[in-house]
């Protein structure tokens, strides 16, 4: 898609969740497959896995690899995003290097994790990674990783070659306007910018981004299919009703905090194994469970009387157009 111009064709990237077993310790790589099968099942194609709600922070490079070895080959899967955010520049580039040879389409990477750098050092890791050859890269600002990238230094980024994406994460809605505009002027039609949060992703889209990546497309996917596609058409009152009907949801997910409640629902929907995450985060008690059971059931009743969006009993989802 052509970045700021093509308004018909937004992306959707799920973020995924990394599945594990019962007891945490292992990826459970037939869950990961079963829930990228579901996610086809309702028209959403392209993932982004090991991510910071895919619990990043806890896999080595070996758990990374697997998690993209078993989604990759899932049919329907259009294209498959994975995150090599490490502390170095050079374990940023070894992983991503394994990461494409396993079959991610394209390469997450962030300033370093845990560094205090100068602007000029923070520059030299980003030409440092493009020069090396390892194929479509994508700038993930977080500022919960410890650094807010300024609209500039996105504009910077993306005009090295081999950068294609931007994934805003910026708290600030108006550095998330800016850098629109800085990334479209920078790099034209060759590279585009995603909206990072689900919360104020229809505002991002407003203001010009070319897409969207939703953790809660796992919970509500027709929701979110249908909040991007509604955008893709400049049919705000459409877009802006379906996010109403999920508000509830987003705001349980925020105060419970994720990944937990995703996995939690997931699991309620009967998609991708169980819910077990890593420390620090624990699984939703019985009393959060029954909340987050009751919003759910909320929520299907509002998207479906509001705007035709309904679960069939395997969480299939039927008029997210």
């Amino acid at each position: 898609m052509a970045a700021g111009a093509d308004v018909t064709s937004l992306d959707l990237y799920s973020i995924a969740p990394t599945l594990f077993t019962p007891d945490g310790r292992s990826v459970d790589a037939d869950a990961m497959a079963a829930a990228a099968a579901s996610m086809v099942d309702h028209g959403i194609t392209d993932l982004l896995l090991t991510g910071s709600y895919g619990e990043f922070q806890s896999l080595c490079d070996e758990e990374r690899v697997a998690v993209v070895r078993a989604v990759r080959p899932v049919r329907g899967v259009r294209s498959v995003m994975a995150c090599a955010a490490l502390p170095s520049t050079d374990a940023t580039a070894r992983l991503a290097e394994r990461l494409r040879a396993e079959g991610a389409d394209s390469v997450m990477v962030s300033a370093p994790l845990s560094c205090e750098l100068s602007e000029t050092e923070l520059l030299r890791h980003f030409e440092e990674l493009a020069g090396r050859d390892l194929g479509p890269l994508v700038v993930y600002n977080n500022p919960v990783f410890g650094t807010d990238l300024s609209p500039a230094q996105l504009a910077a980024i993306v005009a090295l070659d081999g950068f294609v994406a931007v994934k805003q994460g910026t708290k600030s809605m108006r550095s998330l306007a800016q850098s629109v505009t800085a990334v479209h002027e920078a790099a034209g039609s060759r590279a585009k910018l995603l909206a990072a949060s689900d919360v104020t992703g229809m505002l991002a889209l407003a203001a010009g981004a070319d897409g969207l990546s939703s953790t809660n497309s796992w919970a509500f996917p027709g929701a979110l299919r249908g909040i991007v596609d509604a955008a893709a058409r400049r049919d705000w009152e459409r877009a802006r009703r379906i996010a109403g009907a999920v508000e509830p949801y987003f705001e349980l997910a925020g105060s419970l905090g994720q990944p937990r409640t995703v996995k939690a629902a997931m699991t309620l929907r009967g998609v991708g194994g169980c819910a077990a995450v890593r420390l620090p985060y624990r699984p939703l008690d019985d009393d959060e469970l029954k909340r987050l059971a009751a919003v759910l059931e909320d929520c299907d009743g509002r998207l479906a009387a509001g705007v035709g969006i309904r679960h069939d009993g395997a969480g299939r989802t039927e008029g997210g157009a």
